[in-house]
């Protein structure tokens, strides 16, 4: 006897299967005195009873009849998903027939070998994959429920799925997954209502806006495994250019995800989500180009995007030779929160953005293969880079032999850029700034504030080359030498407008008796100022160093209200050491164990030296090896020390 038709067998079931409904309604009705609930009487109706994804289990359905209240099924309307038919057109009759409702796609592969488009909500059961021919895009403009299981296979192009826009409620959206539809609720905690405070009215303060719903997809439905041999990088390729144009998010789960390739955004208000560092990782494979890029241009930079709660790593065995972990160029407005780039030649590039903000991000070299240099966060201006923020950011480079940059800025434009409680750790520069090559007074408005740089090996801070008035300012944190060979805590090379406020200067790796002076550097130095003008210097501490304040070839510095301090076993050189002219030096407090406390110096290096102001500083005479005040040129102004 041959198989009845896949429609003759659904009746047949519905049919049997409305006697156990009827029988159950009435038994609940019996019991409950519940009213309303209508027997039904056909297969037509028994699609309008509430029902499980899975069904009840009196009635036993398969899964791929498990069809809830007034959805419609694809194989009701000729779809074969055998992976050989053609079932476009059995999905345009089921969109024709449902009307609003949503498509009901059981377990098979649906063969598309023509553009298709679909508005309707589409519900996939498990083992349920829409298979489309090379060449051919389709369109979803409704909701997508589906597990975290492959959903769509492409044969070519990677844009062959597109969801289209349009605004629907977060539980109908395409963040519904099998059994994990987020929640009002947990949107609530992402986006607290604003606070109110003491004493205010909260009829006076309006709520806090309700985030817009956002589209979101996932690497799964491409066919990503997430297991960290299978190359994903296509899969999550897919998944990023099946996002809308009005925006949206890739979502990658608690995996790791090996690419072969780089991933790439070119569009605005596109997201990649993890769902936290060293949870959702992406695993590259390769040693060389970047891991993760967006990516504009410099006549139409991409706006709004996000980047969040994920690791992005390169395997151990791969020595990085190019390339960043996370690569954003031409991008504005967009943020990056809670990401950590690990084992990259560069963890974080950035190239000329706009109003950047960088959340608690972590740049970690740990091996000493690869490339000999290592660049934590490497912030290149190019033609045009305004208002980039760091906040919480740190960069390390343990076991690094190479020369390691914890932040580094250059190019053309580097102006408004702010760093808070950042920190780098055992590099041979926290922070690097080079203006070489940058546009004048365009380069101002640089901020550090409770930086820390904690060991370093050459320079906590090293600025060269930021003239007409650089306008870079230092306001508290910390610097400690790694070693007795550190060029300086800080270091200023031919620099205008620098100010330095509240640090703490310390070396404390420098043994006794080995500290020394060479050439134009210092070694031991807290902060040394070669070539440089207008600079001030005021609140800060300096301890355990060979020299706190050393200028060569500068002037017009002010020098106020420091402290300088060593302990009998220091042996430092001076205190303030200034081979410079115009300087004023006042209210610092010297004490400890130094040569000098304040040194006015011959010129060198074809600079100028000598008149000075040199006023009501307290120094203990009785804790200078030579002298107080050492004045070598005699033209200076000193009194009331």
């Amino acid at each position: 006897m041959s198989e009845l038709p896949y429609s003759r067998r659904l009746a047949l079931k519905q049919l049997s299967r409305n006697s156990l409904v009827a029988g159950a309604t009435a038994a609940y009705v019996a019991s409950t005195g519940a009213r309303g609930l209508a027997q039904t009487a056909g297969p037509a109706d028994v699609r309008k009873l509430p029902m499980t994804r899975t069904g009840t289990p009196n009635l036993q359905m398969r899964p791929e009849d498990a069809k809830r209240t007034g959805q419609f099924s694809v194989r009701d309307y000729g779809a074969k998903g055998d992976g050989v038919s053609a079932d476009q057109a059995a999905f345009l009759a089921t969109q024709v027939a449902a009307g609003d409702a949503p498509l009901w796609i059981s377990p098979g592969k649906y063969l598309i070998t023509a553009n298709l488009t679909l508005k309707n909500s589409l519900v996939f059961a498990p083992g349920a994959v829409l298979v489309i021919s090379a060449g051919v895009q389709i369109e979803l403009d409704g909701a997508i429920e589906a597990g975290h299981t492959q959903i769509f296979e492409i044969r070519s192009r990677l844009d062959a799925v597109r969801f289209g826009s349009g605004t629907r409620e977060l539980s109908q959206g395409r963040a519904s997954v099998m059994g994990t539809t987020p929640s009002r609720g947990e949107f609530t905690e992402r986006y607290p209502r604003r606070s109110v405070a003491s004493g205010a009215s909260h009829a006076n303060v309006a709520p806090a806006a309700t985030p817009p719903p956002q589209d979101v997809t996932y690497a799964e439905w491409f066919g990503a495994q997430g297991n960290g041999t299978t190359d994903d990088a296509s899969a999550i390729n897919a998944a990023i250019a099946s996002l809308p144009n009005t925006g949206g998010y890739l979502q990658l789960l608690a995996k790791v995800y090996l690419v072969g390739s780089t991933i790439v955004v070119t569009r605005a208000k596109i997201g990649v989500h993890g769902e936290g560092p060293d949870v959702s990782v992406l695993l590259a494979n390769f040693p060389a180009a970047d891991v993760l890029r967006f990516s504009g241009s410099s006549n139409n930079k991409i706006t709004s995007n996000v980047v969040r709660d994920l690791s992005i790593e390169r395997a151990d065995d791969v020595g990085p030779t190019n390339g960043a972990g996370l690569s954003v160029s031409f991008v504005q407005a967009m943020k990056i929160t809670d990401v950590t780039a690990r084992t990259h030649f560069i963890g974080f590039y950035f190239y000329g953005t706009n109003n950047v903000e960088t959340v608690r991000c972590h740049s970690l070299r740990e091996l000493a293969t690869g490339a000999s240099q290592f660049y934590g966060f490497y912030i290149d201006g190019g033609d045009h880079n305004l208002s980039i923020g760091f906040d919480h950011c740190l960069a390390v480079a343990d076991n690094f032999t190479g020369t390691s940059y914890g932040f580094y800025l250059t190019g053309a434009l580097i102006n408004d850029t702010f760093f808070d409680a950042c920190e780098a750790d055992a590099v041979s520069y926290g922070l690097y700034v080079d203006g070489t090559g940058s546009k004048g007074n365009y380069n101002f408005d640089i901020h550090l504030s409770r930086f820390i740089s904690d060991p370093f090996y050459i320079a906590g801070i090293y600025v060269k080359n930021l003239s007409q008035y650089g306008m870079l300012e230092v306001n508290g944190g910390w610097t400690d030498s790694g070693n007795s060979s550190s060029q300086a805590n800080i270091v200023l090379e031919s620099c205008r407008g620098i100010s330095i406020t509240g640090h703490h200067f310390f070396n404390f790796a420098n043994t006794p008796g080995t500290q020394f002076k060479s050439g134009s550097s210092a070694f031991g130095t807290g902060l040394q100022v070669n070539g440089s003008l207008n600079c001030t210097v005021t609140g800060c501490i300096f301890k355990e160093l060979l020299y706190g304040v050393s200028a060569r070839a500068s002037g017009l510095l002010a020098i106020n209200g420091n402290t300088f301090y060593n302990d009998s076993t220091t042996n430092g050189n001076t205190a303030i050491a200034l081979s410079a002219f115009r300087c004023a030096v006042a209210a610092n407090v010297v004490d400890g164990s130094w040569s000098y406390g304040i040194a006015i110096l011959p010129p060198v290096s074809g600079g100028l030296s000598g008149h000075a102001n040199v006023v009501g500083n307290a120094i203990n005479p009785a804790s200078m090896r030579t002298a107080s005040v050492y004045d070598s040129t005699h033209d200076n102004y000193i009194v009331g020390v």
